[in-house]
């Protein structure tokens, strides 16, 4: 057991060394490790650097900024050896970039550390702000005063308001329940007060206080006060906490009050709500209301012309809340709902119906154009594919306004995808109603036959039309000729061939049939008479003999034309 003992520290120190050894080798001397400490405008440059303590160091600081090519010397941090120095007044221009690094100057040997980049106006750290409280009948009243700022102007202290012209500011509430950031306030004033109502009595609360610009970030929030509220003014008073946050809800005519319950210990808290119209001077309050549990009352029932003062209050038991006052005058404080649109394409535009909106009633619906006589509808259209979202501003987006209820939106291009959105405005009124949803339509042709379709199809149809002209003039002429080759030929037939196709099959045939073995041979013979009667009489034989077998007769001519043709020969 006692090796790996031993083994134990040997392993850690040869682990120690490796680590030591893998870290990059940093320069004897080099400044490193640039920091801005910052607040409230006072700038404190700071830096680390190691050396040799037996030879001596010293430090510059330069500096410049963003429009500067050149590095300046900051005066008061010239051949220091402390590493820190003051920039303050060399950072006078509170938006502008700055550069600094710092300069190590060791005997002859110069090395510059890598160079921080500082915007004041954006990275200097704000507050933490004075903070006063006390305590008042459930509530607790602050006070609150903003940081004075390091800057100086014509030899005076600027504030933060004069740098930067309004800040925001938080206030945390700390209690029993927990911490609770409040809604963040805006401010102009260097010293101003705000009340933090509807508190539970005799109990102990700590505020603290937080500001921020909004292009800075950066605050310090201030420490904790704290203050119990005044339990005494709380029994004096009897009542309980007011309803907190009331506001009148009003779409299309169909309005709501709607409030935050009060802060209350205990009990069943149930509201009232009472009307009364400024139109007639001697009228009195009449309830609208009554035992609500519910935060929320529907308020629609009052005449949409009129102009009331409403009230709400809290009640527990005996107990209940002051007043709470709101003025409600229902055209004016509604809002306008969006239409109903409906969207088609055809011949080259796009048709737009609206209607609408409507108010509800017991009765039925109600044009709100019927409430305010004077109305227009305003049609917003741009190609789809715009990522703007302010559509009123937007120079892609075309706006046409129409009394009508339809519209048809022309001299658009083809085949493009349009989106189109509608509302109400009313001139008189000096009101302008919600955008309906985005609906997209592609558009058609627009029915104008470009020149070159028109050209192309004439030239095309004069090339059909003589082409089919010309190859039914020729079928034609090839079809006459064939007709009237078959049914009309040109040579005649014999008529004695006519006659004897004529005859039926079974009449005598004109000539015996000859055999086929038999070869019959015949000789001419001419007979030559020194009288001339005796020609004429052997003539008349052979032309009588002739026509008994013409056949023959014919073959023999043959046959005696062969003889004599062998003869001479």
């Amino acid at each position: 057991m006692a090796v790996p003992m031993l083994l134990s520290p040997l392993v850690y120190l040869i682990f120690l060394s490796t680590a030591v050894c893998s870290q990059p080798e940093r320069k004897e001397g080099l400044p490193y490790n640039l920091q801005m400490d910052s607040h409230n405008f006072r700038h404190i440059l700071s830096w680390q650097a190691e050396h040799d303590p037996a030879v001596p160091a010293s430090y510059n600081v330069l500096y410049k900024d963003h429009r500067s090519l050149n590095w300046l010397s900051a005066k008061q941090c010239s051949g220091i050896s402390q590493l820190s120095c003051e920039l303050t007044e060399e950072f006078k221009e509170r938006s502008s970039v700055y550069y600094a690094q710092v300069q190590s100057i060791r005997g002859t040997q110069v090395l510059n550390s890598s160079v921080l980049h500082f915007v004041p106006s954006a990275q200097t750290i704000l507050g933490p702000p004075e903070v006063n409280i006390t305590s008042c009948p459930n509530c607790i009243n602050v006070t609150i005063k903003l940081p004075t700022s390091h800057l100086r102007e014509k030899g005076k202290l600027l504030s933060l308001i004069d740098i930067y012209e309004e800040l925001d500011y938080n206030i945390t509430l700390k209690s029993l329940d927990g911490e609770h950031k409040r809604p963040r306030q805006k401010t102009t004033k260097e010293v101003f007060s705000t009340v933090i109502g509807d508190l539970y009595p005799s109990r102990n609360y700590c505020v603290s206080v937080e500001v921020r610009a909004s292009l800075n970030r950066h605050s310090i929030p201030s420490s904790w006060k704290c203050v119990s509220t005044d339990l005494a003014a709380r029994q004096v008073s009897g009542m309980i906490p007011k309803p907190r946050n009331a506001r009148i809800t009003s779409v299309n005519l169909h309005s709501t009050l709607q409030w935050d319950a009060p802060r209350f210990p205990k009990g069943n808290v149930t509201y009232t709500v009472r009307s009364k119209s400024i139109n007639f001077p001697g009228d009195t309050y009449e309830n609208v209301g009554t035992r609500l549990r519910l935060p929320e009352c529907d308020v629609s029932s009052l005449s949409a012309y009129g102009d009331y003062v409403l009230q709400l209050r809290a009640e527990a038991g005996q107990l209940h809340s002051a007043w709470v006052t709101l003025r409600f005058k229902p055209m004016d404080d509604t809002v306008i709902g969006p239409p109903d649109v409906r969207l088609k394409s055809g011949s080259g535009a796009l048709h737009v119906d609206f209607s609408g909106p409507f108010a509800e009633h017991e009765q039925g619906k109600w044009p709100l154009k019927k409430y305010y006589g004077s109305w227009n509808y305003r049609i917003l259209y741009w190609k789809k594919g715009s990522t703007d979202t302010d559509l009123t501003s937007a120079s892609w987006v075309t706006q046409v306004d129409t009394k009508h209820s339809s519209e048809i939106l022309s001299q658009l291009e083809p085949w493009t995808v349009y989106c189109v959105r509608v509302q109400a405005v009313i001139p008189e009124w000096n009101k302008t109603g919600e955008l309906s949803r985005e609906l997209c339509e592609q558009t058609t042709h627009n029915g104008v036959t470009p020149v070159w379709i028109i050209v192309t199809v004439l030239v095309g149809s004069m090339l059909v039309m003589v082409t089919a002209v010309t190859v039914c003039f020729f079928s034609s002429f090839y079809l006459y000729r064939l007709t009237k080759h078959i049914f009309c030929p040109s040579y005649v037939f014999p008529q004695h061939l006519k006659e004897f196709l004529s005859k039926p099959p079974s009449a005598p045939q004109p000539f015996p049939p000859l055999p086929q073995e038999e070869l019959l041979v015949y000789d001419k013979l001419t007979v030559i008479s020194e009288e001339s009667q005796t020609l004429s009489d052997g003539s008349g034989d052979e032309a009588s003999r002739t026509p008994e077998h013409p056949q023959g007769s014919a073959q023999g001519d043959s046959d005696s034309g062969v003889g004599e043709a062998s003869g001479k020969a």
